[in-house]
């Protein structure tokens, strides 16, 4: 039988990894340079505001983008926070990119720290898992 501390510290080991990626399964998207599909450049990273996913969605904002599939918000550890949105593309190659926006907060304010980008590809124009290869 388990103790009460081993079941304690298993269930910490499988929140903590429970479907979080890190950012090396993502394509890091430096301020300056277009997102795939996009037609836009990323905003600098010098935003800041009082709702991580208020910013995470300005950071990323583009003319005519389509609205997010869906939108995660986590908090790996005080004064930091994750959120993840899917966005469907126009693109013809490019089904959905999924981003990847790291905050951390200071003097009140969240500010962007980190931001990687995904793509899954339409049917016959290549992988359809979440990855960082181009599609066909």
């Amino acid at each position: 039988m388990l103790s009460r501390l081993s079941i304690v510290m298993l269930v910490a080991l499988l929140l903590q990894g429970c479907g979080r990626e890190t950012r090396a399964s993502y394509q890091e998207l430096a301020p300056g340079t277009a997102a795939a599909g996009a037609a836009t450049i990323l905003k600098s990273r010098e935003l800041a505001g009082t709702d991580p996913t208020t910013l995470a969605l300005s950071a990323i904002a583009q003319p005519e983008q389509p609205k997010p599939e869906s939108v995660e918000l986590h908090y790996p550890e005080p004064g930091r926070a994750t959120v993840t949105l899917i966005i469907p593309t126009l693109d013809d190659s490019i089904r959905a990119t999924k981003y990847r926006v790291d905050l951390r907060r200071a003097n009140n304010q969240w500010q962007t720290e980190w931001i990687g980008q995904q793509w899954r590809c339409h049917p016959d124009r290549g992988h359809q898992n979440w990855s960082t290869e181009l599609c066909l």
